[in-house]
């Protein structure tokens, strides 16, 4: 075990020949899902946490913390997709937004949001029109107007479905743009 961070934070680090063994060890007990259960929950929690700080503003703050556990982040956000959990995976699309794209160029955050948008195309959850227009976005910025519409109208068709979230205000404002 290898200890990291400064002052204000101490963290813990395994060595890559001990976290194989871990892995090992869980593998052989069946505690493997669980614990990337409990890891995915974490991490999920966390960047919910950071879009909610990153949207009051505290935009410098979140950072440094997104890209400690960028790695991390990343794994969760695969095991949610994986594991069809749409709603999290929508959710933790949309709040990592902020705080994971605005911040580092070579991540595939916008990545997040398509998988996340088409993990079920007739779900309607609490996060669909809003991961829609964060994938419209990405579209966008890539250069892809086609497919940013195409995301767009899927946000319209979710909206009509029931969904009630704030992606309703982003895709207007990015179909005004």
């Amino acid at each position: 075990l290898v200890r990291v961070g400064g002052a204000d934070e101490t963290r813990f680090r395994l060595l890559e020949p001990v976290r194989h063994l871990a892995a090992e060890k869980l593998a052989g007990r069946g505690e493997t899902d669980s614990a990337r259960h409990a890891h995915t929950q974490w991490y999920l929690h966390v960047i919910v946490r950071l879009g909610e700080r990153w949207r009051a503003g505290d935009d410098q703050g979140t950072w440094p913390i997104a890209a400690r556990d960028l790695p991390n982040l990343r794994v969760a956000f695969d095991h949610l997709a994986e594991s069809g959990r749409v709603d999290d995976a929508e959710r933790f699309a949309v709040f990592g937004y902020g705080p994971v794209a605005c911040h580092f160029d070579s991540v595939p955050m916008y990545d997040w949001a398509p998988r996340a948008g088409s993990l079920d195309p007739d779900h309607v959850g609490p996060w669909t029109a809003s991961v829609y227009a964060v994938a419209a976005w990405g579209a966008m910025l890539r250069d892809d107007l086609d497919g940013a519409a195409a995301w767009l109208r899927r946000g319209v068709r979710a909206i009509e479905a029931g969904a009630t979230d704030e992606g309703l205000v982003a895709a207007a404002a990015m179909h005004h743009v």
